[in-house]
């Protein structure tokens, strides 16, 4: 037995020598391991779909994206997590929850929505996360791209989303962007964000708390159905409030 030993570590550092790379996988990856989160670097926009195997797209739980993505690498996401490129009613057998955009950049061009009526295609624009981008996928935790200005209409709208920590970019934030999300427990806009669009936390059943960033006017509803929610912060900067903006639940305005 000592002897056999003595042999196949003569041959694995036969092998070694060959080849160093080999030695690396052979140290920290054991056989038959599967890596909890997929990291996909995509050198060219569009290419998305050529980097993951059919078998892993609608099996792959966590992916951290790397490189500049366009509208057609993330259709190619929203199927993985769950949202047909058709259509955000028709969904998919894709299992993915978390999603790390942080190192990604999103740049304009391809479709993330490609449905056969042209009024509902939905084309990437630069830094955005665009209308409805996400909307009803399986998405429970997302790190945005560093990048990002803008987050547009019902792009969250329904999908089960815990955490939304927007980078000090963003400036924007469309109407209904989380609403329907009654996971989220926790919200940070930066102070960069100028607009917030009417119904934005709606039915956010899980929120409690949030402080409102420097903003002139707060639109209508924006907290409409947020039943856990008792203290918001308003800011020096708030001119005019729309309708019915808060919830009947609140105990601290400040």
């Amino acid at each position: 037995p000592i002897a056999a030993c003595r042999d196949n570590t003569q041959k694995f550092m036969r092998t070694t020598l060959l080849c160093p790379a080999l030695a690396i996988c052979a140290a920290f990856v054991p056989l038959g391991a599967a890596a909890e989160v997929t990291s996909i670097t995509v050198s060219e926009p569009g290419t998305l779909s050529t980097l993951i195997s059919q078998d892993q797209k609608f099996a792959i739980t966590e992916l951290k994206v790397t490189g500049s993505i366009n509208g057609d690498d993330i259709g190619f996401i929203r199927e993985m997590a769950g949202v047909s490129l058709s259509s955000y009613d028709t969904p998919t057998e894709g299992q993915l929850t978390k999603l790390d955009l942080y190192d990604a950049a999103i740049v304009a061009g391809g479709y993330y929505i490609d449905s056969k009526y042209s009024w509902e295609k939905k084309q990437a624009e630069a830094n955005t996360i665009g209308d409805n981008m996400f909307r009803k996928s399986k998405l429970t935790a997302i790190e945005f791209p560093q990048g990002l200005t803008k987050v547009g209409q019902s792009a969250f709208a329904g999908a089960p989303v815990a955490s939304v920590i927007l980078p000090p970019g963003v400036t924007s934030v469309g109407s209904e962007a989380f609403s329907g999300c009654t996971s989220l427990t926790e919200a940070s806009f930066p102070s960069a964000v100028t607009s917030i669009g009417s119904l934005c936390f709606q039915n956010c059943s899980s929120l409690a708390s949030f402080t409102v960033p420097d903003i002139t006017a707060l639109a209508d509803q924006t907290f409409a159905g947020c039943t856990a929610m008792t203290e918001i912060e308003l800011p020096a900067t708030l001119q005019s409030i729309g309708y019915a903006p808060f919830p009947s639940s609140l105990t601290a305005l400040r």
